[in-house]
């Protein structure tokens, strides 16, 4: 509430339109809309994009491509036949630009720019959902059991253009009558970025961790859980604060301890060391909790906990002072991912 002269009392709604009738009252200003939205140009002299379905023709102008004509398929191009020079790479290649106009028989010419790639990412998720689908861009029956999308997760770069365009893209769909919701996404979440020795990676500065050589030295799955242990999802993390050996050295003991199991498949739990029985429920249960909260370094950590517990168990004999409590002790890592 605005505590102020003539707005005392109002709310924010309240308080703008008071605002504007005094304005308006006084012939010194009046309501208006102002969107800051600006003209799409959405071609690209380029060879990998969408190609534009036009035909240039000179006596019947711009003629769409015929329905029975599309897709507008991209010829083969490699190596030198892509090196710019000054014009798009598909302007060179006769066979494919010079066609005949399907108005009038006249030779023409294919538009040789190509969509920029906004115009892809806006729409396929629609797509996936029946990607061999023939008779049309989707199933419509198929896009209305899968979307909207549950979740969305992508960098902050993406919610100026990329998510403003498939909100565009989406209420088009909805206005011709192809879907019926106009929201393509139900959630959205930014996650952060990977950085090292606090700065952003570049190639230009050499300030960069090679994924591919990290990959080759610990394993994909390493790799994986790195990321995933250093943080929540949404936050920066810095590579130089990441332990992909520590994790190397988790997973082999995952490992051991599956092998070690000697009960027999289908032996009754009830069998078993009660404890830690209860403190596998009890980890099962956070962890899909976790999960489902996204907080998936703490989900880590918990597995971790659980993966110590039976060798506690065991050498314990038993049971005899079990301490499989989650976050009682155990690896400093553990402790600090669960805060």
């Amino acid at each position: 509430m605005i505590n102020s002269g003539p707005l005392t009392g109002l709310n924010r709604a309240e308080a703008t339109a008071k605002v504007v009738e005094l304005l308006e009252h006084t012939s010194t200003g009046a309501a208006a809309i102002t969107f800051r939205l600006r003209d799409w140009l959405i071609c690209r002299q380029r060879y990998w994009g969408t190609p534009i379905p036009i035909i240039h023709c000179p006596a019947c102008g711009e003629v769409p491509v015929p329905d029975e004509d599309l897709p507008v398929e991209l010829p083969e191009l490699s190596g030198a036949e892509l090196i710019p020079r000054g014009r798009s790479p598909l302007a060179a290649v006769p066979d494919w630009v010079n066609v005949a106009c399907p108005r009038c028989g006249r030779a023409a010419e294919r538009d040789s720019d190509t969509m920029d790639t906004f115009v892809d990412s806006s729409w396929y998720f629609f797509r996936y959902c029946s990607p061999d689908y023939p008779d049309g861009p989707f199933d419509v029956e198929q896009v209305r059991r899968w979307i909207p999308v549950e979740q969305y997760i992508g960098g902050k770069e993406h919610a100026i253009l990329h998510l403003l365009y498939t909100r565009f893209i989406t209420k088009v769909l909805h206005d011709l009558g192809l879907i019926d919701f106009t929201e393509p996404f139900r959630r959205l979440m930014n996650q952060g970025q990977v950085l090292l020795d606090g700065k952003a990676m570049s190639k230009s500065t050499g300030n960069l961790v090679e994924l591919g050589q990290q990959i080759d030295r610990f394993g994909v799955d390493v790799v994986r859980l790195a990321l995933l242990f250093s943080g929540p999802p949404e936050d920066d993390i810095d590579w130089a604060d990441v332990s992909p050996s520590g994790l190397t050295k988790f997973l082999s003991r995952v490992h051991r301890l599956a092998t070690e199991v000697s009960s027999a498949a289908g032996t009754p739990p009830d069998t078993g060391d009660l404890a830690l029985r209860q403190v596998t429920h009890r980890t099962v249960h956070e962890v899909q909790t976790l999960i489902e909260s996204r907080r998936f370094n703490v989900a880590i950590a918990r597995t971790m906990e659980l993966v110590s517990a039976p060798r506690r168990t065991v050498d314990a004999n038993l049971g005899s002072s079990c301490d499989a409590q989650p976050g009682g002790g155990g690896d400093p890592a553990v402790r600090e991912a669960t805060r």
